[in-house]
């Protein structure tokens, strides 16, 4: 549960990345007090005319507008996941609705995947979360984790592997930041982040704008694009994203009776990542699976009705440069009833 409750004297430090046009002074003045300018200064050692660098992580000081508290935990657990408290020598394996305070590292295995909700808030719109999925033998860093009458501000630092970042941002301003390797992406929601074994980190837009920072540059990328940002290098080149065939067999709704999953093929796909989750967002990632065909037959598919999300399966299409496509709609299918 999110505790609602207002924070009078603690406070949790907000991270935020500097983007191009930012300066202290406009930082401080989106805080609601240009008079912060000097604590942001010395939060981060920079002098009195200095300004930070594109991409510079900043530490910034309380806002002027109350605080809400936030408990980030792990919304679901699929395999081998561990979870490393920052007071904590060592990992020890996790659970789902195991709180992560700032700090935490989480970890999953091979054939394994992890959710995490991390700020949250609740406006007239309704409530809303940062909510991300973990594909496997990923480790991500909770970093910072803040909500305020300004909005919420989520940092994570990838330090292995792939995070996808659900789109939930209707109801308020959000803002995710997600480290790796030599570059931040930034933006709303609805974006992807790998660390690549090269070290690079590779983003890709889906549904959003999203900022893409590296070596003192900003590229932003609409919804359909990706990006890869090399160690001491800018981000590259701007990618048009591949899209997905229509889903063939099974059709919206229909049970599964016999294991085959079909889509129309992309010419120019490389291969494909077909997934189940527990939910149309595909934050709870039950089974995932990349493919040269585009069609699949799991020899083993053990899966489960009791999440209320339902089952839902989607494919997403590779390119020759490695970026992952837009995935196809979500959709719904079923298992067969038990007579």
């Amino acid at each position: 549960m999110i505790l609602w409750t207002l924070i009078a004297a603690a406070w949790s430090a907000e991270l935020r990345a500097v983007r191009a046009g930012d300066t202290v002074e406009s930082i401080a003045e989106s805080l609601g007090d240009v008079a912060l300018a000097s604590a942001i200064r010395g939060l981060n050692d920079l002098g009195a005319d200095e300004q930070p660098l594109i991409g510079q992580l900043l530490t910034l000081p309380s806002p002027t507008v109350p605080q809400v508290e936030q408990q980030s935990f792990l919304v679901s657990v699929i395999g081998e996941v561990t979870v490393r408290y920052p007071t904590a020598s060592s990992a020890s394996p996790a659970r789902a609705f195991s709180s992560l305070p700032t700090g935490s590292v989480v970890c999953t295995g091979e054939d394994s995947n992890a959710s995490l909700r991390l700020a949250s808030s609740c406006a007239g719109q309704g409530f809303e979360s940062d909510d991300v999925a973990l594909f496997e033998e990923t480790c991500v860093e909770v970093r910072s984790v803040v909500a305020s009458e300004l909005g919420r501000s989520t940092v994570l630092r990838v330090l292995s592997g792939s995070i996808s970042v659900a789109d939930r941002a209707s109801g308020g301003p959000a803002r995710i930041t997600v480290q790796a390797g030599p570059g931040v992406a930034m933006g709303q929601g609805g974006f992807r982040v790998h660390l690549e074994p090269s070290a690079s980190l590779r983003a890709e837009a889906l549904t959003r704008e999203l900022a893409v920072l590296g070596a003192g540059a900003e590229t932003v990328l609409s919804a359909g694009q990706g990006v890869r940002v090399r160690p001491d290098a800018p981000p590259g080149e701007i990618v048009d994203l591949l899209g997905a065939g229509p889903l063939l067999e099974p059709g919206p709704g229909v049970p599964l009776r016999r294991p085959v999953f079909r889509w129309e093929p992309d010419p120019e796909a490389f291969g494909y990542l077909f997934s189940i989750a527990g939910d149309q967002l595909h934050t709870k990632i039950l089974y995932q699976e990349p493919l040269v065909e585009p069609a699949h037959i799991p020899k083993l598919l053990l899966l489960t009705t009791r999440d209320e999300g339902g089952l839902w399966w989607r494919v997403a299409s590779f390119d020759h440069l490695g970026f992952l496509g837009l995935p196809t709609p979500a959709r719904p299918f079923g298992l067969p009833l038990e007579e």
